[in-house]
C-alpha cells in the first residue's frame, strides 16, 4: 500500500480525535503516514495495531512515542469537551435556580422571611408590604 491515511488506517482512537488533533498539528497525519504506519503491523493486518518488533529500536521507540503523544492530545481534547459540558450544564442548573428562586420570592407572602447565608454574612430578606 502506497499511502496510508488515519481517516482508514488509524485505530479507534486515532480516527476519533484526528480531525481536532489536525486542526492544531497539520504536521501529525503526514508524519504518520510516512513514519508510523510503515512500521506497524496495521498496514498488513488492520486488526494488529501493534509496532514490527524486528526493527531497530530507535524506529519502534519513534512509533510508540509518536503514538502515545497523540492519546495524551486526544485525552486532552476530551477532559475540554467534558469540561464544556459541564459548563453548560452548570450554567443550565444556576438559571434553573434562580428563575426558581424568583418564582418563590414573588410569590412569598406578606411578612414571610427567610435566612440566606454567604461565606462572608447572613443577611434576612422580608416581605413586607
Amino acid at each position: 500500500m502506497a499511502s496510508w491515511n488515519v481517516r482508514k488506517h488509524g485505530d479507534r482512537i486515532e480516527k476519533k480525535w484526528r480531525t481536532k488533533i489536525a486542526q492544531h498539528f497539520k504536521m501529525y497525519e503526514p508524519f504518520w503516514s510516512l513514519h508510523v504506519a510503515p512500521l506497524t503491523y496495521s498496514v498488513v493486518n488492520e486488526k494488529e495495531r501493534l509496532v514490527c518488533t524486528k526493527l531497530p529500536p530507535e524506529r519502534t521507540q519513534m512509533a510508540s512515542a509518536s503514538y502515545g503523544v497523540f492519546t495524551h492530545l486526544a485525552g486532552c481534547h476530551d477532559q475540554l469537551e467534558r469540561a464544556e459540558e459541564s459548563a453548560s450544564n452548570m450554567r443550565f442548573c444556576i438559571a434553573s435556580l434562580k428563575s426558581r428562586l424568583l418564582a418563590v420570592l414573588l410569590t412569598a407572602p406578606v411578612g414571610w422571611s427567610f435566612r440566606t447565608r454567604t461565606m462572608q454574612s447572613t443577611s434576612i430578606i422580608s416581605f413586607q408590604t
